[in-house]
């Protein structure tokens, strides 16, 4: 059938075994059920209950084109969703922008979060000030700072940047995203992001850097706009 499971034979063995402990370790809930209601038909209509909703939140059965945007994006996998909200120290995205972008995630069960693509046109110190009062007025759970040549040019602009911005959060999760390659942005102080607390989410594309064309197998989700960047978060410092 042309199926080539990547892992090999130990990963579909260890898959096995993954999905026979999951299987095992489901089917004691409704053990539990079984001892306290009073007759196998009431275990069974309980079970076919919870369970079958869940069939369409599902890619197996269901379509992703046909669900609802918010169902769509968590089929897809998506936890939260990463608005622009400054382009250097000017807003990319307005106010209302921004609260219909937390709305919807609020809405869709995903998390809200923003960004800001750095410049050092301005001095540093006022970039990293200008997220910060957004971050107060959004509250968004994590932010992430995109940071790319303009930084590399300037080496002490990562300092300043990131000493200004802990001055004005000291504990906020925040993040660098530069390219996914340290090698196409070797001049970037990361030294001194990390000494300030941020952590590092590089950048991933469903194409390749420099195309516009998406992937073929990419989910189209601008039914959640104003416009989005998505990926995985790094591990943060605590609030």
């Amino acid at each position: 059938m042309g199926y080539r499971p990547a892992g090999g034979a130990t990963g579909v063995l260890l898959a096995v075994a993954l999905i026979l402990i999951f299987g095992f370790s489901v089917s004691w809930i409704w053990t539990t059920l079984a001892l306290v209601l009073r007759s196998a038909q009431a275990v069974s209509i309980l079970s076919f209950a919870v369970q079958f909703p869940l069939t369409f939140a599902s890619n197996v059965f269901v379509n992703p084109a046909t669900m609802p945007g918010w169902l769509r994006a968590r089929a897809a996998g998506l936890d939260y969703i990463a608005f622009k909200a400054l382009d250097g120290g000017e807003r990319f995205l307005t106010d209302d922008q921004l609260e219909q972008a937390k709305r919807a995630c609020q809405q869709a069960g995903l998390t809200f979060a923003i960004w800001q693509y750095v410049y050092a046109i301005k001095p540093p110190s006022e970039e990293a000030q200008s997220f910060a009062s957004l971050i107060r007025r959004f509250d968004p759970a994590f932010v992430f700072v995109d940071v790319e040549k303009e930084y590399e040019a300037k080496t002490p602009a990562s300092g300043q940047y990131a000493a200004a911005f802990r001055a004005a959060l000291p504990h906020f999760p925040a993040t660098i995203a530069p390219f996914g390659r340290a090698d196409l942005h070797p001049g970037i102080d990361y030294q001194a992001w990390h000494n300030h607390g941020f952590g590092v989410a590089p950048q991933a594309y469903e194409c390749g850097i420099g195309h516009h064309a998406a992937a073929p197998q990419s989910v189209d989700h601008t039914d959640l706009r104003p416009g989005f960047s998505a990926g995985n978060p790094s591990v943060f410092p605590d609030k």
